[in-house]
């Protein structure tokens, strides 16, 4: 019996040392991922290029091997607008900085000169009268808002005045320079496939009564720019036919101006490296199933990546037994929330009953479909999925997401418990 109860401790803890090692290796991709040399996996100086050959350095690396002529990459197309250089503005003489005072609209144009701004109130919106008296005011130059609603504003005045804004914003036929909206909501950033014919500012700092603007910006807008996917297998020892699918997007938002980062720490180096960490376990314990790791690109932008993949997929799609797609997996003291949970329920009750009978994450909260990430492209195909993301994360498309900000609470514990998963498949 004492040589049965030390045979059980040796092995259970060797699979402790291992689960810190692939910690410590999927934590050490989470930082090269978001470091400063990678330029925020966007666009500018082609970044998510550059992180799709690290991630592809890796898997190579593991032996992990690709679908289709001795390459992972996947290579597709579509437009996105980004700003690769200039990067100024000052209002009533004083400079404010980029990422923290202020963000450009991810729909911008390029804007070089000084402008007067006109300033108009949210009720000016609900009076057609009104705005145009605005428009006409601030002809070729900026208008300014403070966006904050009162309490006295209804849900349909909200709905009158967010239409009409849209339309100051990006109708060709409102001949203004652009728009400044300050609101005091933390700055959130995005990137889009096109671009308006007027500059966007949204402010963070309050300044009271602003008359003119000095603007010096550059966009680039690219009709088809060229990315890629990254796809690749270790296969199974006992059923090689069927694959578990794990994928997470490696892109982010760049830069905005050549010094303004957006690392994108929690999303998603965070998830990246989550299932580069998974593809490590794998290459050193054979799986029963052919695992297939997933990296997609275009996920900011609209989940262009898994709908291309999707629609020319490197394998057949029958084949997969469950696909999980990882996105933000840096956080998690609280928990986790599983997208598709409602709807697979028969995976989702052996996952909370590993989770109980183990004690692995707080929390496992459920959650229906959502089209909020790459798994979702596959579901409308009709894989079995989930989606997860760590809860308690409070930096998001901001300067803030670095790798430092990660506390990395449930880790280890979340990487067991999806191995334990897919084990019990």
């Amino acid at each position: 019996m004492g040589r049965l109860l030390l045979t059980i401790f040796l092995i259970l803890n060797l699979g402790n040392v291992y689960a810190q090692q692939d910690a410590i290796y999927g934590k050490k991709m989470v930082k090269k991922l978001a470091a400063k040399r990678m330029n925020g996996r966007g666009y500018y100086k082609k970044a998510d290029a550059k992180a799709a050959k690290f991630i592809a350095q890796q898997m190579q690396d593991w032996y992990v091997a690709p679908f289709s002529n001795n390459t992972y990459k996947q290579t597709y197309q579509f437009p996105v607008n980004y700003f690769p250089d200039k990067m100024k503005v000052a209002i009533d003489g004083k400079n404010l900085q980029p990422g923290v005072d202020f963000l450009i609209g991810a729909t911008s144009n390029s804007a070089k000169g000084k402008f007067n701004i006109v300033e108009g109130k949210r009720r000016d919106l609900l009076d057609t009268a009104n705005m145009f008296s605005l428009v006409r005011k601030a002809k070729s130059n900026f208008l300014y808002f403070n966006n904050e609603k009162d309490s006295t504003e209804s849900k349909e005045m909200t709905e009158v005045i967010n239409q009409n804004m849209e339309y100051l914003q990006y109708s060709p036929d409102v001949d203004i320079k652009g728009v400044i909206l300050y609101s005091p909501q933390k700055l959130t950033w995005t990137v889009v496939p096109f671009q308006s014919n007027k500059t966007m500012i949204e402010l963070h700092k309050k300044i009271e009564a602003p008359t003119t603007l000095k603007l010096d910006v550059t966009a680039k807008f690219d009709s088809a720019y060229t990315t890629q996917n990254l796809a690749g297998y270790i296969r199974g020892t006992q059923k090689p036919d069927s694959f578990i699918v794990v994928s997470a997007h490696y892109d982010h938002l760049g830069r905005m101006g050549k010094r303004t980062l957006f690392p994108g720490g929690n999303d998603n180096a965070s998830g990246t490296g989550f299932v580069l960490s998974l593809m490590r376990h794998y290459a050193l314990h054979p799986p029963k199933y052919t695992m297939v790791f997933l990296f997609f690109s275009g996920e900011e932008i609209g989940l262009k990546g898994s709908e291309y993949f999707t629609q020319n997929p490197l394998f057949d799609l029958r084949k997969i037994k469950f696909l999980w797609n990882f996105d933000m997996a840096g956080t998690g003291k609280t928990g986790i929330q599983v997208v598709n949970s409602t709807i697979f329920t028969k995976q989702f009750t052996i996952l909370d009953a590993i989770n109980k009978s183990i004690h692995l994450l707080a929390d496992i909260k459920v959650r229906g479909s959502a089209a909020n990430s790459d798994h979702y492209w596959f579901y409308k195909k009709g894989v079995p999925c989930f989606f997860s993301y760590t809860l308690g994360g409070v930096n998001y498309h901001d300067i803030n997401d670095t790798y430092k900000s990660l506390p990395f609470d449930a880790w280890g514990n979340y990487q067991l418990l999806v191995e334990r998963f897919f084990d019990a498949l």
